[in-house]
């Protein structure tokens, strides 16, 4: 079995030292030289792990300065579907989930109906979690499911497992795509208070409607992002023939 490159682990227990704070004073990393002394291994190797920490956003590297922590924005990238759960353990920070209630919804909406593509008389449920990354509240999310799909779940999962991982591992549906869309807000009052926000603060408020390999319809979620604390990330390429 081929071993882990060196680099990595290195930049897992950075990531971790991080987390502990142990650089919390000025936020300032070690130089490079006292880092690769302190591992036993080349500059070369350290450059690497800071390198992977960098493109996570956890650190940024200031010219003439040294190596310092970032702030705490969640970088949210659009360009492949994941779980949030996936998207936070991708940049190597601390997902933890508060579960803040499960409502079965009596009076149906209908922007929910159409966007799961159930009929009115379809019992649906709705899952309000509160998701803190490295202890912060950033997300403030509400999961639409039929009651029906629901009731395949274990409700004492949701604290410790993505939707998507319990959705193919207890229904057996095949998370395909999903569409989604993003726009600034002025974050309600219920949203503002449980991420921690000013009343009337600005936020980002994404609606993600996910499908399984049949393209129907398994999940509606709204989720509430603080303005200052995500940045929306894709990579974008030019669209053919445009310079035609």
């Amino acid at each position: 079995m081929k071993s882990r490159p060196k680099y990595l682990t290195i930049a897992d227990e950075i990531h971790a030292r991080i987390l502990g704070g142990e650089f919390a004073g000025e936020g300032k990393l070690p130089t490079q030289k006292d880092l690769a002394s302190e591992y036993g291994v080349a500059v070369l190797t350290i450059k690497q792990a800071l390198a992977e920490l960098q493109n996570e956003g956890l650190i940024s590297g200031v010219r003439g300065s040294g190596t310092f922590i970032s702030s705490d924005a969640f970088r949210y990238q659009i360009k492949f579907l994941s779980s949030f759960a996936d998207e936070v353990s991708s940049q190597h920070r601390e997902l933890t989930t508060e579960l803040l209630q499960v409502v079965s919804v009596q009076e149906n909406d209908s922007e929910v109906i159409q966007q799961l593509g159930i009929t009115p008389t379809t019992s649906y449920v709705c899952i309000w979690r509160l998701r803190s990354i490295d202890g912060v509240p950033l997300i403030l999310q509400r999961s639409f499911i039929t009651k029906k799909l629901f009731g395949q779940l274990d409700q004492a999962e949701l604290r410790e497992k993505s939707l998507y991982s319990m959705l193919t591992q207890a229904a057996g549906i095949t998370i395909n795509r999903a569409s989604e869309t993003i726009r600034a807000i002025t974050l309600p009052e219920y949203a503002a208070e449980h991420l921690g926000q000013l009343a009337g603060s600005v936020g980002l408020f994404s609606v993600r409607v996910t499908k399984d390999e049949n393209n129907k319809p398994v999940v509606l979620d709204y989720a509430y992002f603080p303005g200052d604390s995500a940045v929306i990330e894709s990579e974008r390429f030019v669209r053919r023939g445009s310079h035609e």
